[in-house]
């Protein structure tokens, strides 16, 4: 099971260093970029943008992971290399979950192209035809430069003329299969970078890249940010409150349900239900509150997220649209209703929607029930703690499947056996590849085909 797990960890590992990648060397854009920011870039992102031009201009193609906590400024970095990629002639691509995700990054990189002369492409689900085919009609002929979107941009229908670079936001939200298809799209050589605030354990990391220099992280955050306090409640009476204090004192803030409608064989909290109480309450104080959820049209998410990062709105009502990649450094507080029914991951980045300012913010936990999870988040904001609890309770996932959680009976074996593994890994350094697929095919043939 090691043997074969490992030469797989191989075959993959060689498709990435036996490709010839294409040179990224133009810094004039991305030094442009930094000398407009209103502050300074971590030693952290320095590094991270050091080792990411380094790994880039190598002769290989990248596959680089670039882990952060949120809140650490993965985003700038990311825009960065994607500067570095449009200003070395080529075309620059960053693939989001989530259509809100996205206009957050299409919002502000548009802001930085303006300045450089850049044209960028928006596309999701929602791009509406007629726009959308004078997008692809740019992309094609290369005049856009810089397209960001969610899965949208993996369709066969965009036809990239130069895509030498590939960002994936919050790669643990994708398929496998939607990260190798741009392998067809790209330019021969291009380079991927995937990015994630749900850092994988080091329990795992440590075991499966001991000899691999891919990983990067970020673990600095920015020198003005107060760490988020994170408490538990059980009425809906303190939340209200709080966020009703939080607001008089100018700020903002998030509500999250975990359900969109009621329905009578689920117990989770529906913003249907919720949006009643919270919005009478706070009509009669004079604040101001909107919804978003999966069901709300991209039109009208662009309109409700303008209004609240400008301060229109007091307090957004969401379900977990809002997960990741919304910045509006003025919302202090995040209530979670039904708490005790996401995951780990899930809850650290929501919380992650505050405290992105100078200001102290808090993160309010709701559950009817005492919640051994929901104290551990209130304990710890490290991003890398809570995804080793996570993977304690979750399990791995299939590192070269599709599904991305649940029991994995290969990492499993690697935890429980990390020095064997690592004897294993060093043996096979020495099998050439036409041996190892063979390894793989024979065992495939004898063992997992006969389970199925």
């Amino acid at each position: 099971r090691l043997f074969y797990f490992a030469s797989l960890l191989k075959i993959s590992e060689n498709k990435h260093t036996n490709n010839k990648g294409i040179k990224l060397t133009d810094k004039t854009l991305l030094h442009a970029y930094i000398n407009t920011l209103p502050y300074e870039l971590t030693k952290d992102q320095k590094t991270a943008i050091n080792e990411l031009y380094k790994k880039i201009n190598s002769g290989q193609s990248a596959n680089c992971l670039l882990q952060g906590d949120v809140g650490t400024g993965k985003t700038a970095v990311a825009f960065c290399i994607m500067l570095l990629a449009i200003a070395s002639g080529y075309q620059a691509a960053i693939a989001t979950p989530y259509a809100t995700l996205a206009y957050q990054h299409y919002k502000d990189f548009s802001e930085i192209a303006s300045k450089l002369n850049i044209k960028v492409a928006f596309i999701t689900s929602d791009t509406k035809a007629k726009d959308k085919k004078e997008l692809l009609k740019q992309i094609e002929d290369g005049s856009i430069k810089a397209i960001i979107g969610t899965h949208s941009i993996f369709s066969t229908s965009v036809k990239y003329k130069d895509l030498g670079l590939v960002i994936f936001d919050e790669e643990h939200k994708f398929g496998v299969n939607h990260k190798s298809s741009f392998s067809d799209l790209a330019s021969p050589g291009f380079h991927q970078i995937t990015m994630s605030a749900t850092p994988i354990p080091a329990s795992i990391s440590k075991t499966l890249y001991d000899d691999c220099s891919d990983i990067i992280n970020i673990t600095e955050k920015p020198k003005n940010r107060i760490p988020i306090q994170t408490a538990t409640c059980k009425t809906d009476k303190v939340i209200l409150e709080f966020m009703e204090k939080q607001v008089k004192l100018g700020h903002q803030g998030y509500i999250i349900c975990p359900s969109i409608e009621d329905n009578e064989n689920s117990d989770l909290v529906s913003i249907e239900k919720k949006s009643i109480i919270y919005d009478e309450y706070f009509k009669t104080k004079g604040i101001r509150m909107s919804i978003i959820t999966g069901k709300t049209s991209a039109k009208e998410k662009e309109i409700i997220m303008t209004d609240f990062a400008d301060g229109k709105i007091n307090i957004l009502m969401a379900t977990t649209v809002i997960e990741v990649g919304i910045n509006v450094p003025n919302a202090t507080v995040i209530a979670i209703l039904n708490a005790d029914r996401f995951g780990y991951a899930t809850l650290h980045q929501l919380r992650g929607r505050v405290g992105r300012g100078s200001n102290k913010s808090y993160c309010i936990l709701q559950s009817e029930e005492k919640c051994e999870k929901l104290e551990f988040l209130c304990n710890t904001l490290s991003g890398f703690e809570i995804a080793e609890k996570d993977l304690e309770e979750r399990g791995p996932g299939e590192l070269f499947g599709v599904n991305q959680s649940g029991d994995n009976m290969y990492i499993e074996s690697i935890i429980e056996n990390p020095k064997l593994f690592k004897e294993v890994k060093d043996y096979i350094k020495n099998l050439d590849i036409k041996t190892l697929k063979n390894i793989v095919f024979g065992y495939e043939e004898c063992f997992i085909s006969s389970c199925e």
